[in-house]
């Protein structure tokens, strides 16, 4: 019988364990807004008593990480590689959307196989590395691409390079790093490499924060901008401890041989200056460590939720917050509840959710001993089509069978909710 009709045969063998015969790819030349489609073609030997996820990431020529998918287990998560029957060839379909946010430029398409919740991959038996390089990727401008700004601007750096708009939230606390991405376009002959200066300042003039680095980490310099292309690059603004009033954003674009900043205008009325004010910036003590003065939560008095760890309410579209619940069996139990971890905005809309037993479902409740502490992390992976704002976290417990949700009791046994909310969160760009 033959097999599946591989394009590009491998024949690589991860760990000893699982063999990627080879891959089909729609194209290795497509535009920044376009998507990559691959299936994947794996085999194992015997059978497997681990699952792994398969993880793919664009890697720049200069080791940059432009685009990255989460993981998740092959055949869309439906077919487990703990399932496999040996000797199986495995056809496993992914798709990249790099919605225009990768720059033009070669990029290496890799693949890995981890374990999931872990930076630890099945190592190649030849290199010993984590990830196979599989294609090359050729990625052109992207003339049409129109992206959704939170900001506009019209800031005109010497009739080189137009500022378009920006994404950058308008509060921040004390502390933390904050994504900034700019949106740029070339207007004119831009004949240098420029680096971008960053800077936050209080309105007396005094700088808090400083950085100079190069847009898109360097590996799409100015001068090879395509003429009215869109260009979306972004930047980690750090915001001082210190911190405790508005600040402004300022930026420039500066010579790197010689420091000087490009003239720059903001506006149709205001004069050459040698830095724009990007936007103001309200320091407000958002709790980073949000309150657990409804703790410990009382479910049923069967649980115990004593304590949780957030080590980050500030998350991007798309990617994961990191949480720790801390729980203890109040008795010895002969079901087995899910714990539910939900992100939701101020109509309980779910944006971002984890529903699995605890400690990755190898640890269930059944087999709690009575006063039994158990630690319990959860990556909460969220939409990446998100609305930026704030939301909250819902925590609760459930049995699967009757899709019932454990009550939370107060000190008299009275039933108060069916979960405990944590937060606020904040999305960013």
């Amino acid at each position: 019988m033959p097999g599946p009709p591989v394009e590009h045969i491998r024949e690589v063998n991860f760990g000893g364990l699982i063999k990627l015969l080879g891959y089909t790819l729609n194209a290795e030349k497509i535009k920044a807004g376009d998507s990559l489609k691959l299936t994947l073609y794996w085999q194992a030997d015997e059978r497997i008593g681990q699952n792994y996820e398969v993880r793919l990431r664009l890697i720049g020529p200069q080791g940059q990480i432009w685009h990255q998918t989460k993981g998740r287990l092959p055949v869309n998560g439906l077919y487990p590689t703990g399932a496999w029957h040996p000797g199986e060839i495995i056809p496993d379909f992914h798709q990249l959307d790099l919605g225009g946010k990768v720059p033009p430029g070669e990029y290496m398409l890799q693949v890995g196989l981890f374990t999931p919740f872990s930076q630890e991959g099945l190592a190649l038996l030849d290199t010993e590395q984590d990830y196979l390089p599989l294609a090359q990727i050729s990625i052109s401008p992207e003339p049409t691409w129109s992206p959704a700004m939170q900001h506009s601007s019209r800031t005109n750096f010497d009739d080189q390079i137009m500022l378009l708009g920006y994404d950058f939230p308008g509060t921040v606390k004390p502390g933390g790093n904050v994504a900034l991405t700019l949106y740029w376009q070339r207007i004119g002959e831009v004949p240098t490499d420029y680096n971008l200066a960053l800077e936050l300042a209080e309105a007396s003039g005094d700088t808090l924060w400083r950085t100079t680095e190069p847009p898109l980490f360097g590996e799409y310099p100015t001068s090879l901008w395509v003429q009215d292309q869109l260009i979306a690059d972004t930047h980690q603004i750090t915001i001082p401890a210190t911190a405790t009033r508005r600040l402004e954003l300022r930026l420039s674009l500066e010579d790197p041989d010689s420091d000087q900043p490009l003239p720059v205008v903001s506006s149709w009325l205001a004069g050459w200056q040698d830095q724009s004010v990007l936007t103001s910036i309200d320091i407000q003590d958002l709790p980073y460590t949000p309150s657990k003065e409804d703790l410990p939560a009382n479910f049923q008095s069967r649980v115990l939720l004593l304590d949780y760890e957030l080590p980050n309410v500030q998350v991007r579209q798309g990617e994961a917050l990191q949480l720790t619940l801390t729980w203890q069996g109040l008795t010895a139990m002969d079901e087995d509840y899910t714990v539910f971890v939900h992100l939701l905005d101020e109509n309980d809309g779910i944006w971002g959710q984890e529903d699995i037993q605890p400690i990755y479902g190898t640890h269930p409740t059944s087999q709690w001993r009575e006063g039994e502490i158990i630690l319990d992390p959860h990556s909460l992976w969220t939409d990446k089509n998100a609305p930026l704002g704030l939301y909250q976290i819902e925590v609760g417990l459930y049995l699967l069978r009757t899709m019932e949700r454990l009550e939370v009791l107060d000190t008299s046994g009275n039933a108060i909710s069916n979960r405990v909310l944590m937060g606020p969160i904040e999305i960013v760009p």
